[in-house]
């Protein structure tokens, strides 16, 4: 408590209280051959912290900097991990001491999950939860407005990678969803928002059970529940976010209870690549009108750039963003981007 909190750029205060402890995950898979490690915490993201926290751990656990894959569940509760957030919120809005203690903690996490390997068998099935809406509604002249839509894509698929032992007992749940963490707006505490109280409603329903979160292409999605009353989004409250979390862990359960679940088995195969994206170059024409923008996002966006050109800074117009995949034989590949994919 105390840290500033990272997603939102209008939050002028730091964080006051918590209603969920954060959390991450370290689950390591081999073929016997070949190790993949997931990293899942309760982050908007890792970000400038990507190479350190592969460097310490893959010094820690031996598994090679590629076979990493860092998730951040992208909740907009947890700490200012970011440079950017330096920029919104001063000097001191990295913990550097929390951020220096959680990465030696991860790498940690990893070694005592190479150390703590045995035989498993994967299956993979999939569910449905409807809680995402997309949030950017056509307005019928080719833009968008900030409004819930049904118009608008939407992927409400709740894909689940179930991890048993040889007898057939359930040890973890690894899933995903496509929507943003963002159900309780800029408040002050601190909290895994919707994603957090799923793992916690399904490791409550099977004790002992490990259950993973991994956020899909959800960045044009957001919680809307069925109480909307208004053509806006709410604000909701923690309760109801803790419901959302059940229904989606419901989901969850479906498919381990329910099934019926594919087998994921052959050999893995890791790769990891970087691609380059053009980005249109900013133009100061492009600064003074999102200098009107009613959004504090656009504005700070505008006095950045604004302070880079009168300092004469080179503006880069290509991104180097990271794609790793991680294929099972022929019976399932996951793919992972880098960023606020949509």
């Amino acid at each position: 408590v105390g840290v500033w909190l990272a997603g939102y750029a209008a939050r002028t205060e730091p964080s006051k209280a918590v209603y969920h402890p954060l959390r991450a995950v370290t689950t390591v898979i081999g073929d016997g051959q070949t190790d993949v490690l997931l990293v899942s915490i309760e982050w908007l993201g890792f970000y400038d912290l990507t190479e350190e926290a592969r460097r310490r751990i893959s010094e820690a656990c031996g598994i090679p900097r590629s076979h990493i894959i860092l998730c951040g569940t992208h909740t907009h509760c947890g700490p200012a991990v970011r440079d950017v957030d330096v920029r919104r919120h001063g000097e001191d809005a990295i913990d550097g001491e929390y951020v220096d203690r959680t990465l030696d903690a991860l790498a940690e996490a990893a070694l005592s999950a190479v150390e703590s390997r045995r035989p498993a068998h994967l299956g993979t099935g999939s569910e449905w939860c409807g809680f995402a809406a997309s949030r950017r509604k056509p307005d019928g002249n080719g833009g968008v407005l900030w409004e819930p839509s049904l118009d608008a894509p939407h992927d409400h698929e709740v894909p689940v990678l179930v991890v048993s032992s040889p007898d057939g007992a359930l040890r973890q749940t690894i899933f995903s969803y496509a929507c943003h963490p963002t159900s309780t707006g800029p408040i002050l505490e601190i909290g895994g928002d919707y994603p957090g109280f799923a793992c916690a409603a399904l490791e409550s329903r099977y004790p002992g059970v490990v259950a993973s979160f991994l956020k899909g292409c959800g960045g044009d999605q957001k919680p809307d529940p069925a109480e909307r009353t208004t053509g806006t989004f709410r604000r909701i409250p923690v309760e109801e976010v803790k419901v959302l979390g059940s229904q989606l862990g419901s989901a969850v359960a479906r498919v381990v209870d329910l099934g019926p679940l594919d087998s994921v088995d052959g050999a893995i195969e890791v790769a990891q690549t970087f691609v380059t994206l053009e980005a249109d170059p900013v133009t100061e024409s492009a600064i003074a009108e999102a200098r009107d923008s009613e959004g504090f996002a656009a504005r700070e966006w505008a006095d950045h750039y604004s302070g880079a050109m009168e300092a004469g800074d080179v503006l880069p117009t290509r991104v180097s963003m990271e794609i790793q995949t991680v294929r099972f034989g022929n019976s399932l590949v996951l793919v992972t981007m880098a960023g606020e994919i949509n």
